[in-house]
């Protein structure tokens, strides 16, 4: 159970020195969710999963979201055939900018072939196929000169992804993956907005001192991607360091990190109903983080 205790939602013009209020919303939400799953163990090589998740708020119908798994696994090497349902239900923005009670979930069913290969005893490969099928999806829809949210677009997503993790070495602990996909909405040659087709990702983590001391750095790439207005945003790759003190006394960790080292400069589509239609992204940050344990 989840309950939100302020939900609220304001909308002003400010004048010079006066406001004008034109409506405060507020629509505090309680939720709650219920999970079940099951293990088979058909032979042993075949086990099967199958489990089930119910969701329901104040305002929105209850949603089954099911999920079931064959694993096939022979020595080192797994084979899996995976399907799920999901959802997600409006905001209250989405809900009650421009009110429309007829707004629902969006819904999304996805499949997806695995194979898991150890290829040493500390490395996994891990190679997987999917498709996903969403409907429902919430846009904005002008309607009378205002911008209002239906459940009024649909998209599938086919890939490729390519992941390897683990340590392969006693002092180096990495993964790196790389995916491939192909977005499109209800009409086949639609591409859709901020969808990039490539997206892969490096991170490191050396030990030092004895433990005491972690330095890690991440690579992420982001693959070119649609704007609302039928341009787009070039491809661009992003570096994060950070070290950490482990157990700088017996209760805190110290943190150093830098988030984009190399000032890449980058942006994000927004949707339609916004102007401009990028959002700039942040440029380099330094940061400090103090973790204090109370046993």
């Amino acid at each position: 159970m989840n309950v939100d205790l302020r939900n609220v939602q304001y909308d002003f013009d400010t004048v010079g020195a006066q406001r004008q209020n034109n409506f405060r919303l507020s629509h505090p939400r309680t939720s709650y969710r219920f999970f079940a799953q099951e293990e088979f163990k058909l032979s042993s090589a075949w086990t099967a999963y199958l489990g089930g998740r119910i969701d329901a708020t104040c305002y929105d119908s209850p949603f089954l979201s099911p999920r079931a798994a064959m694993v096939y696994k022979r020595g080192s090497t797994a084979y899996k055939i995976m399907y799920g349902r999901a959802f997600r239900n409006p905001s209250t923005y989405e809900r009650y900018w421009e009110p429309n009670p007829a707004l629902y979930a969006e819904r999304i069913n996805t499949f997806e072939v695995a194979r898991e290969q150890r290829l040493h005893k500390r490395v996994n490969l891990i190679t997987s196929v999917f498709h996903y099928r969403l409907s429902e999806l919430i846009v904005g829809v002008p309607i009378g000169g205002v911008l209002q949210y239906q459940n009024a677009a649909k998209a599938n997503a086919t890939g490729l992804e390519l992941a390897v993790n683990g340590q392969p070495t006693h002092w180096l602990e990495a993964a790196a993956s790389f995916s491939i996909e192909r977005t499109r909405g209800i009409d086949s040659s639609q591409k859709l907005q901020n969808s990039p087709v490539g997206l892969g990702q490096f991170r490191a983590t050396v030990p030092l001192a004895h433990q005491r001391l972690l330095l890690s750095g991440a690579v992420r790439y982001l693959g070119s991607r649609l704007e609302s207005d039928g341009g787009s945003v070039s491809a661009g790759t992003v570096v994060d360091l950070t070290a950490t003190a482990v157990r700088l006394q017996p209760r805190a960790d110290l943190q150093f990190g830098v988030r984009n080292l190399l000032n890449t400069v980058r942006s994000d589509p927004l949707s339609p109903e916004h102007t401009p239609h990028l959002m700039p992204a942040a440029a380099r940050s330094i940061y400090v983080k103090l973790t204090w344990r109370h046993d």
